[in-house]
């Protein structure tokens, strides 16, 4: 970068600047949320399914989800992608009252042995409770 340009430099500072202020603003949209808030999808979306694509249906089981509606997803959404995917499990699990619709049951799915995320829900149990 020594010899670029100066417009050059300044787009790289200014796309470093970017992305770390909109990393923070992620973040601190987060820490405003209680953990016992229903989720909204879009912060689902990214604090847990893209961080565990694959863990989908491990997931939608341990919030509730019946076989026949995990079924149905992996049938009509697989070829779609995993986001696609979640977004159903979310959305089924927000509409069907299975299980509490909080961060809170989130976050015990995710501690479960057949999810095994316990990294990813001790972290957003620690962002999330800063509020209780």
């Amino acid at each position: 970068m020594a010899n670029a340009p100066a417009s050059q430099v300044q787009d790289v500072t200014l796309a470093a600047a970017t992305a770390s202020a909109s990393s923070e603003e992620k973040a601190d949209e987060l820490a405003a949320i209680s953990i016992n808030s229903k989720p909204e999808l879009k912060h689902l979306m990214n604090e847990v399914a893209a961080k565990i694509p694959t863990k989908w249906e491990a997931t939608g089981t341990q919030l509730g989800l019946q076989k026949h509606h995990l079924d149905t997803i992996r049938m009509n959404r697989t070829q779609q992608g995993a986001d696609r995917c979640w977004s159903d499990v979310f959305c089924k699990w927000r509409s069907a009252c299975t299980s509490e619709y909080t961060w809170r049951q989130l976050i015990k799915a995710l501690k479960t042995n057949e999810v095994d995320e316990i990294e990813l829900a001790n972290d957003l149990e620690q962002r999330l409770l800063s509020l209780d």
